[in-house]
């Protein structure tokens, strides 16, 4: 990995007054956001700098990177805004740690009751067993939302960042990612499709069932059955997708279902995690015997 681009840019912003030229301008988006723009002067002012010749050189080195400069004065690049709400999510306080003992929900390996936290800008789901489920999220959210629809938002937006990383794009930095499907026997999930970023290094893991939750053959299942995958997400991945099987050694094939009211949809998909057989599974019974 090549190390330039990285500690050029921490040396970029490893200066109070390009900090706050960037808080600046992310406050006059959020007050303006049709008109984000603040000029020399304005920009000036609400940093507090008296030094227009020195100010004008922490604002130069911030642009083309984190700032845009238009006609009409100066913005947020797209870069330069995600870095700044990443900062302002609240991701990196450490005191935010909270636990939600009122709250039911299953764990998305075994379907045993699990318990869930917020610490270190994660929502942790953790059952009897030790299964962990770690999925990032900013302490707002927890404000906003109820801790179900925290983890559905949380899980939908992981499933996203995973339906990239099957197209071969990162979804962290755009680099080429390539993956594999390993089969771990004996383990509660015997099945995961794994990714590699060939240029930051992010290594991402999704079941069968999360390789497969949005494709529309399930979205339009789930929605003939009254059921919004996309609103609530976490509930049918926890509660409707089974567990995935080979059904196919060579070449190697994986069968995954959901099931609803009695009814299964049954989809196939190779060692790329691609979808290649879709099949109605009809009604099932369950024995208890």
């Amino acid at each position: 990995m090549a190390d330039q681009p990285l500690t050029g840019g921490i040396e970029l912003l490893n200066h109070e007054v390009r900090a706050e030229i960037l808080l600046a301008l992310a406050e006059r988006m959020q007050e303006h956001p049709r008109d984000a723009t603040l000029r020399f002067s304005e920009l000036r002012d609400r940093v507090g700098h008296d030094d227009p010749g020195n100010f004008n050189y922490h604002l130069k080195r911030l642009s083309g990177a984190f700032v845009e400069k238009t006609d009409a004065g100066y913005r947020l690049s797209d870069v330069g805004h995600h870095f700044v709400a990443v900062l302002l999510s609240g991701r990196f306080d450490p005191d935010r740690r909270r636990e939600f003992p009122d709250t039911e929900t299953s764990c998305p390996v075994c379907g045993a009751p699990s318990t869930v936290t917020y610490e270190d800008g994660s929502l942790r789901t953790v059952c009897e067993d030790d299964h962990t489920m770690v999925l990032n999220v900013g302490p707002e959210l927890l404000d906003s939302h109820s801790v179900i629809e925290a983890l559905d938002v949380a899980m939908r937006r992981s499933l996203w960042e995973a339906r990239s990383t099957m197209d071969g794009v990162c979804p962290y930095c755009d680099g080429q990612t390539s993956g594999t499907v390993t089969r771990y026997p004996g383990e509660p999930v015997p099945i995961l499709y794994e990714w590699t970023c060939d240029r930051c290094g992010v290594f991402l893991q999704n079941s069968a069932g999360g390789c497969v939750l949005f494709h529309p053959a399930v979205v339009g299942f789930c929605y003939q059955h009254g059921v919004d995958v996309f609103q609530r997400t976490w509930e049918v991945l926890v509660e409707n997708v089974e567990t995935a099987a080979v059904c196919s050694a060579d070449p190697l094939r994986v069968q995954v279902a959901v099931s609803l009211e009695g009814e299964r949809l049954e989809l196939t998909l190779d060692d790329s995690a691609t979808v290649v057989d879709v099949a109605d599974g009809g009604t099932y019974s369950v024995s208890t015997e």
